[in-house]
């Protein structure tokens, strides 16, 4: 990050109040307990709480959400290292991925890059294993409840998050657990979210019976979990046009 952005973030930083600082973190029901009587999330809160109100610079943080809600550690847009084992809270939070193991580094770039990367299976794990995408808000859908979005001009619904507004661009997780393949489009199914793609790359570990998908749109990029004999029984292969069907996605955090 460059300097005049850590300047920036710490001018703001400096701009909260410390009834925001307690707001953000429920921190009023605490104010008046001792700490002998406070849980372990508790103690957590006012901790990170206490430490933001030193205006820091820059934060490390090693396994800060264990019992925090992951909403908190982006609020105040504090540069930070954070350091975890759950996919989940580092493509939620994080803009950067530094992926280690054994003490090594696998990988540097980009969450959507890294989390993308099918030969980082081993160091990002194959449950939380998916994708980071940017989209733009269209409209609510009050009716259904529903929030309309597109992504490299395509259109796709999520649940309603009226935290976003028409014309935000926001961060969406999916994960390639939630995503299947079609040949054609699909009729008379309740998977709402298809879109169309071209597959640009295909990985079968050893002994696995999954395969890892990689479908690219105009510029952005899904993985999708399939079995090996569904690739076999479509004759899946890299360059193909497919249809993307996906189960769910999970929005992340606003961009803008």
């Amino acid at each position: 990050m460059a300097r005049h952005e850590v300047e920036n973030r710490y001018r703001t930083l400096q701009a909260f109040p410390r009834i925001h600082v307690v707001d953000a973190f429920d921190l009023s029901p605490l104010l008046k307990r001792p700490p002998a009587e406070l849980s372990g999330g508790e103690k957590q809160r006012v901790a990170l709480a206490r430490t933001l109100l030193t205006n820091p610079r820059f934060l490390v943080l090693d396994e800060p959400l264990s019992a925090l809600d992951e909403q908190m550690a982006s609020q105040f847009q504090v540069p930070a290292l954070y350091v975890s084992h759950a996919v989940g809270e580092v493509a939620h939070i994080a803009h950067r991925i530094l992926a280690l193991s054994n003490g090594r580094v696998q990988a540097n770039g980009p969450t959507n890059e890294i989390l993308e990367r099918l030969d980082l299976l081993d160091v990002t794990g194959r449950f939380e294993a998916g994708s980071v995408v940017e989209a733009t808000v269209i409209e609510h859908v009050e009716h259904h409840r529903l929030t309309r979005l597109t992504i490299d001009g395509q259109t796709l619904t999520m649940p309603m998050e009226p935290g976003v507004a028409p014309g935000d661009q926001i961060r969406l997780r999916v994960r390639a657990r939630d995503v299947a393949l079609a040949l054609k489009r699909p009729e008379a199914i309740s998977i709402r979210n298809i879109l169309a793609a071209t597959i640009v790359d295909l990985f079968h570990g050893p002994g696995s019976p999954y395969v890892e998908a990689l479908v690219e749109f105009q510029k952005q990029r899904l993985r999708a979990r399939i079995t090996l004999a569904s690739v076999e029984d479509l004759s899946l292969a890299v360059g193909m046009r497919v249809f993307v069907l996906i189960k769910s996605v999970t929005f992340e955090s606003s961009l803008t």
